[in-house]
């Protein structure tokens, strides 16, 4: 394993992941040896270095941002404590202190009462409240296990380091130090004369970063004698969602989750897709400059700062496979928004407002390919008309005109005949010119843009976009790709390329060129499942921890230890291990797939660690452990992908639906079924043994597998928004 296991950073965090509870102040994260605390910590004098410290109760993510906490209740207990503002005052009196514990408990106090019930994963409190006049009432919970603090809390002294300054985190007006009660609950539903309670329209905020958006105001009008009873979820299970009017996601999850679902011969999978269809979607959206759009992490979990394309692209799919479009044409246009006269967009939207960098090309790429999947799922044609207006850019152009500036950014940008690298600004070394990762991403999105503009009947852009993408596939292949080991490599360097050799690649740069088509045969898969391939998928091999050239190549400051970059390319990413599996369906082989799919469900991570909660995917497992790394964005969306549009082969295209099943060897004796909305309309597929080879039941009837059916008559309303559930 190389300098991996001898590094003092893993050594460190194994120690404090050993430990049970926090010690926080109001300022900032600490850290005390002897208390076996948790601080933020900072790597090489200056660099700040993310952080997830994980117990068998709790969740603590450290990074620049903050400290967010996270309670899980595995254990079965929770110390809580909740409390009210009532008619906007919020003092001791107000506040309900409890210690919730398997089974039930009633606490009496002035006027009201409290009920508890613990669950497997979460707690739910009932509260009866006995009130004498219309008074509105907001629920928070101030406590959860080992703190005895707000649950986000940023470290008010940490200044940004000169050198990293042009991240991916910067923003133009940093958020505020923020210390106040916060949410860890949701509103599940209340009981009482139904006349006289309603929701407000407002959400309880802690602040505008860190919305803790589980927790709504309730307006409560009851006579004396009355009782009025609130149940409160807390925890960060799935089914504490609401299922009351409202004007956020929460107010219509049902409706979301009842038109996108799955169900396959293996039950561990069919339970993983209920939660990854809520991961995906629930708290995932928010508002900037008056669009929507998603975020890199969850807002519910206090970590939704950053918005970046190829991570929205992922939560892309359910949304569409749930009838939610408006919400992916939003943040469409939101992007387009931010591009520059020269077609770079070059920015990101920021949740709340304002925007930040991230360097190279993967967010033009990701528009095209996004344009292409968003139009295959509604037939929005009309998107491509939208006058849009950019910050960046005093010319008023059509939403197509932007999307063809992009595709001729990604040419004119090229490098030595191919892409320059993509990832944070201080990630790549100026040493780096080009790399292969986004060059084949970017050959399938210009596919995805011919193919757009030849359903709109431009043939001459279509077959000049079909000629460019071909023309980049070949240089890709011709700078990049040893016939000799099936290999491409990541980085072209002035003196020529690396990172492509059996002891050092980089695993999505095979995927990437596998599924271009770059490479002609499934050498660089292999390698990738050898090398690669455990509880998740590395990005590298350790051996590649040998050459030098991998610190440096990315870190531009030189100041990262060796064992910073390990953190990131030697641990497990489940998107990484789901595109990989695509991966494998698209080169014949789905039983490959489905053990790399299965080999890293929360379900079987838990089995082997405790810490790593059941139920939802980390953004990152760190290796040589499970332990997780919190901030999810892309694991869930991805194992949707995986088994709705890989396995059960549900393939919208620009002139219809495809099913073509790609089916495990174990799964074919089993009814399997999905439902899922395609061009406004709901549809349900059912997989049935015994009927005749390669036919399917859509919405009872037999269609023969890879027919393409064509598209249903456009009614009024062609899509859906999560946060308005219009």
């Amino acid at each position: 394993m190389g300098r991996w296991a001898e590094n003092s950073f893993w050594s460190d965090l194994v120690e404090r992941l050993a430990a049970q509870d926090t010690t926080t102040n109001r300022q900032r994260a600490t850290y005390d040896d002897a208390a076996g605390g948790w601080r933020q910590r900072r790597s090489a004098d200056k660099a700040c270095m993310p952080v997830l410290l994980q117990g068998r109760r709790l969740v603590a993510d450290v990074t620049d941002r903050g400290l967010s906490l996270l309670p899980i209740g595995l254990a079965g207990r929770f110390d809580v404590e909740v409390g009210f503002r009532v008619d906007g005052r919020s003092t001791s009196d107000d506040a309900l202190a409890l210690i919730a514990r398997p089974g039930e408990s009633v606490l009496e106090g002035h006027g009201w009462a409290v009920h508890t019930r613990v669950a497997p994963e979460a707690a739910v409190v009932v509260v009866v409240l006995r009130l004498t006049s219309s008074v509105a009432v907001t629920p928070y919970v101030r406590w959860v296990p080992g703190t005895r603090r707000g649950l986000f809390l940023r470290p008010a002294d940490f200044e940004q380091d000169r050198e990293i300054e042009r991240n991916n985190s910067s923003i133009p007006d940093p958020p505020a130090a923020v210390d106040e009660p916060a949410a860890g609950l949701a509103v599940l539903g209340w009981d009482g004369p139904e006349r006289e309670q309603r929701l407000c329209g407002t959400t309880m905020l802690a602040s505008r970063h860190y919305p803790p958006d589980a927790v709504h105001q309730l307006e409560l009008a009851a006579v004396t004698g009355t009782e009025v009873r609130i149940a409160l979820g807390v925890g960060p299970a799935p089914d504490l969602v609401p299922s009351m009017p409202g004007e956020t996601e929460l107010a219509h999850w049902e409706r979301v989750a009842g038109r996108l679902s799955v169900d396959v011969a293996d039950p561990d999978i069919s339970r993983q897709t209920r939660h990854s269809v809520h991961n995906s979607l629930f708290s995932r959206s928010t508002t900037t400059g008056g669009r929507e759009i998603f975020v890199h992490g969850r807002r519910d979990r206090g970590y939704a700062q950053a918005s970046h394309l190829h991570q929205s692209y992922q939560m892309h799919l359910p949304a569409l496979a749930a009838g939610e479009g408006a919400s992916v044409r939003s943040e469409l246009l939101a992007y387009a928004e931010l591009q520059r006269d020269d077609g770079w967009i070059e920015a990101a939207p920021r949740p709340a407002s304002g925007w930040s960098r991230y360097v190279g090309r993967y967010t033009d790429a990701h528009l095209l390919l996004a344009i292409r999947r968003y139009l295959s799922w509604t037939g929005d044609v009309r998107l491509l008309d939208e006058k849009v207006e950019s910050t960046f850019d005093p010319v008023s152009r059509r939403m197509a005109e932007r999307v063809e500036r992009a595709a001729t950014d990604l040419l004119e940008s090229r490098v030595r005949s191919v892409l320059p690298p993509c990832g944070w600004a201080d990630a790549w070394n100026p040493r780096v010119l080009a790399q292969g990762q986004i060059s084949a991403a970017a050959v399938l999105a210009l596919r995805a843009w011919s193919q757009v503009c030849g359903h709109l009947g431009d043939e001459p852009a279509a077959r000049r976009w079909a000629g460019a993408a071909a023309e980049l596939a070949e240089a890709t292949r011709n700078a990049f790709y040893d016939p000799a080991t099936g290999l491409v490599a990541e980085h072209l360097f002035a003196d020529g390329v690396t990172g492509g050799a059996p002891d050092d690649f980089w695993s999505p740069t095979q995927i990437w060129a596998a599924l271009a088509g770059i490479v002609p045969d499934r050498r660089g898969l292999d390698h990738v499942r050898e090398a690669c391939l455990g509880h998740g998928l590395a990005v590298v091999p350790e051996t590649a921890f040998e050459h030098e050239y991998v610190a440096a190549s990315t870190d531009s400051t030189d100041s990262l230890p060796v064992e910073s970059t390990a953190t990131w390319l030697l641990a497990r990413w489940p998107e990484l291990t789901h595109l990989y599996a695509l991966a494998e369906i698209e080169a014949g082989d789905p039983d490959a797939a489905l053990a790399a799919v299965a080999g890293q469900l929360p379900a079987r991570l838990h089995e082997l660690d405790p810490a790593c909660a059941p139920y939802y995917y980390a953004e990152k497992y760190l290796h040589p452990g499970t332990r997780p790394w919190l901030c999810t964005w892309a694991g869930d969306p991805s194992l949707i992908e995986v088994v709705l549009t890989g396995f059960l082969g549900v393939q919208p295209t620009l002139d219809g639906l495809r099913v073509q099943p790609s089916l495990p060897a174990g799964w074919r004796g089993t009814t399997m079924s999905a439902r899922f909305v395609w061009r406004s309309r709901p549809y349900e597929l059912t997989y049935v043994p015994g009927l005749d080879p390669g036919t399917l039941l859509v919405d009872g009837v037999p269609q023969a597998a890879g027919t393409v059916i064509e598209p249903p008559p456009e009614p009024e309303r062609t899509v859906g928004s999560l946060l308005t559930g219009t």
